[in-house]
């Protein structure tokens, strides 16, 4: 009996080894890619972070009808315009992405109040919402957090981290869906 929990204890030792040294072997690998990212310019992160966002849309649901994924024609035209359609429902909506790697003093700058103006503008023309996809943390090509926020509660261009509490997805994995009866842009995947 004893030398069984002996041996127990030693595969548990083992296997709790394993784990810690694989921990600390991935962190390792996050480190220079969270490096490469912090110097990259931010037109450069928004713009990965854009690509990101792109990969989620699920064809043949959405189209996208333009895709600049750096600086916009007009900058102040959200980046993305995307054409939905499954069976009779169809609806045309407007995306902008930006990621951050942290909250700043619990807030994200978004864009300045010229900018969100601009978009206004661009969904009064277009007749068409607009939907902010905010990704904070990880890198902009694997976000840890998600936020699609609509641009009705974008107010000045900065918003407060307990605001966006309600527009954070269940997981950064997956792909989203639009709801055109109530204008809600999910992104569904696993749990996080």
């Amino acid at each position: 009996m004893r030398s069984f929990l002996l041996l127990l204890l030693g595969i548990a030792l083992l296997g709790a080894g394993a784990w810690l040294w694989s921990r600390s072997t991935s962190r390792g690998d996050e480190a220079p890619m969270q490096a490469h990212w912090e110097r990259a310019t931010p037109e450069a992160r928004d713009q990965a972070f854009a690509a990101w966002v792109k990969a989620r849309f699920g064809r043949p649901v959405f189209k996208l009808l333009n895709g600049t994924e750096g600086p916009h024609a007009d900058a102040s035209d959200p980046g993305l315009l995307v054409a939905f359609q499954t069976g009779s429902e169809k609806d045309l909506f407007a995306v902008d992405c930006h990621w951050r790697a942290r909250f700043d003093r619990r807030q994200v700058v978004l864009a300045d109040a010229e900018h969100v103006a601009g978009y206004r503008r661009y969904e009064q023309q277009n007749a068409c919402r607009t939907f902010i996809v905010l990704g904070i943390a990880g890198t902009p090509d694997d976000p840890a957090d998600v936020y699609v926020v609509p641009l009705e509660r974008i107010g000045n261009g900065t918003i407060d981290m307990g605001l966006l509490v309600p527009y954070k997805q269940r997981s950064a994995l997956g792909t989203f869906y639009y709801y055109p009866d109530d204008g809600r842009l999910v992104l569904y995947g696993p749990p996080a």
